[in-house]
């Protein structure tokens, strides 16, 4: 079982349209509606990669129960923690052909230490039974910065591997906790560790958090693919190039198959190319945490990996 912890649940809408400017009417030519927040985005991954998997995380009002009503439509395993106001419901406008790509993010409710402490004892509960728990997301603004780290230390505590996909000040004061996976974006991490001006040099200011106690520190980079670094040895990945749709949920794509290739004891430069190629897939439809397995399988014979320290 894998558990997936998503602080700051959201409902999101995804519209395709053309022509899109700032005054005048828009017809929607393709919507997509889906459940999301980072965590809930990996687990529809691993749902659609048959892992065994159930998300938690905060929800409220109206919008929550559409977003438990998704979830349970689509087969996805939930076990959230309530509380008062409305989920942040999330907009991204996209044009074919374009490079439009807009994001209307809502703030979400707030926290109160009564909700961090629920959301604690709930993600130590679901780790006593599972493998991996993936923390995604950062909460509202004005959280708690320690909550992430309250969390990583809680699933620590129970005895399972924990990836963390977190960026600023959330991702910093959590890595103390020691996760065993971190999956910045490449503005994340060097926001976290400072400039780097290519991959060596960001390989260079990835060994302290390594010798630090985090086992893999895998950073995506977009079309570019991403970069994978442990203790003894360093790795470019590069996907094939495709005529992307959407980068929305690519990264939590990645980490959902990384977490389901691991979970099959396959071997990292295995999992790590298998990830880029459902981060991969997902570029080619509208919505976060969707792609086919069709096009996941023919992506993963043309991922290349190159080994650079």
């Amino acid at each position: 079982m894998i558990a997936t912890v998503t602080p700051n649940v959201a409902l999101d809408k995804t519209y395709l349209l053309s022509g899109f400017n700032r005054q005048g009417v828009h017809r929607v030519e393709l919507a997509a509606l889906l459940p999301a927040g980072k965590g809930v985005n990996v687990a529809r991954v691993l749902n659609q990669l048959q892992v065994p998997v159930i998300c938690t995380g905060v929800v409220a009002g109206y919008t929550g129960q559409h977003i438990c009503a998704l979830l349970k439509e689509a087969d996805v395993q939930h076990d959230f923690v309530w509380t008062r106001g409305e989920s942040r419901q999330c907009l991204t406008l996209l044009e074919p052909g374009t490079d439009l790509h807009c994001e209307i993010l809502e703030p979400g409710p707030a926290y109160t230490p009564e909700l961090s402490r629920a959301l604690i004892e709930k993600a130590r509960r679901l780790a006593r039974e599972s493998d991996y728990v993936v923390i995604a997301g950062n909460p509202p603004p004005g959280t708690d910065p320690n909550l992430l780290k309250q969390l990583v230390q809680a699933a620590r505590e129970s005895c399972s591997r924990v990836v963390l996909d977190a960026h600023g000040i959330w991702l910093y004061h959590a890595i103390a906790a020691r996760p065993h996976i971190i999956k910045p974006n490449w503005q994340e991490f060097q926001e976290l560790t400072g400039p780097c001006p290519d991959n060596l040099a960001a390989v260079a200011r990835a060994k302290p958090l390594l010798a630090a106690g985090i086992e893999l520190v895998l950073i995506s980079q977009g079309a570019a693919g991403a970069l994978a670094v442990t203790l003894d040895c360093a790795w470019q990945i590069t996907p094939p190039q495709v005529q992307a749709v959407s980068a929305v949920g690519c990264g939590d794509a990645m980490v959902g198959g990384l977490v389901a290739s691991l979970t099959h004891k396959e071997p990292l430069q295995t999992a790590l190319r298998f990830a880029t190629a459902v981060a991969t897939a997902n570029t080619l439809v509208p919505g976060a945490g969707i792609f086919t397995h069709t096009d996941a399988t023919r992506l993963y014979a043309e991922v290349q990996v190159e080994q650079l320290a």
